[in-house]
């Protein structure tokens, strides 16, 4: 059976027209002010769409791994309260990440780099996909990649000092649209807020944050425990 993996990030670059007046000595007509406007404020949103995606992209670049304790609450659509679940997270670039709910369920989800490993003890059952496949819809995932390209798939606005929200600009993907909260030095991750496709919202806060501890590859190498059955769909 299939999880939707409720995690994740865009940045699209709107291009200004440019608009080309012809040289003339007479009957030139009068340049259609609205038209120039319109494409002013085009320029002018490209631009900004460029500054808040360098910022967010130059922040992200110094955290080259971290850990941190989370606590996540998820709302309904209509912003009625869930569930609360506590655990801990640890991330390492590129792509390895390791993430662990201990309350109230306990649950486990993995990137060894090449595999995203999604392991529920309760129903005995793990699944695997594979990572390229996971990366739109798992937030947490764009966060640990060093692969810019991703970053096109997404657009992203700055809306506070340090707070970025981030849009799919895929109309299929799970995940609609990221928001980030650093704190004010921009040099550890306070929140995340996930909004999906169903209108559930997930709001991670990060407690004890460590920016860019030691960490061994072991810490994310997942391996299949004794009678606990594989639905492998990579």
């Amino acid at each position: 059976m299939k999880k939707s993996l409720v995690f994740p990030i865009t940045s699209i670059i709107m291009a200004g027209n440019v608009l080309a007046l012809p040289l003339a000595t007479a009957n030139i007509a009068k340049p259609n002010i609205t038209l120039l406007n319109e494409n002013s404020s085009s320029v002018k949103k490209a631009s900004q769409d460029e500054i808040d995606k360098a910022k967010l992209l130059e922040i992200l670049s110094k955290i080259t791994s971290f850990t941190a304790d989370f606590e996540q609450s998820i709302y309904d659509e209509e912003s009625n309260a869930l569930q609360v679940s506590i655990g801990n997270i640890i991330v390492k670039k590129p792509n390895l990440v390791n993430w662990h709910t201990k309350s109230p369920d306990e649950n486990q989800i993995l990137s060894d780099g090449k595999s995203l490993w999604l392991f529920d003890p309760f129903i005995e059952q793990v699944t695997a996909y594979a990572l390229d496949a996971s990366l739109t819809n798992t937030p947490i995932l764009l966060l640990s990649s060093n692969d810019q390209s991703l970053w096109q798939q997404y657009d992203i606005k700055q809306t506070a000092i340090m707070e970025f929200v981030i849009k799919s600009i895929d109309d299929n993907s799970q995940v609609k649209e990221l928001t980030i909260v650093f704190d004010e030095t921009g040099t550890a991750i306070k929140k995340f807020i996930i909004l999906d496709a169903t209108g559930q919202r997930s709001e991670i806060a990060l407690s004890a944050f460590t920016l860019n501890p030691a960490l061994s590859n072991q810490i994310f190498n997942f391996v299949v425990p004794e009678g606990v059955q594989l639905d492998d769909q990579r």
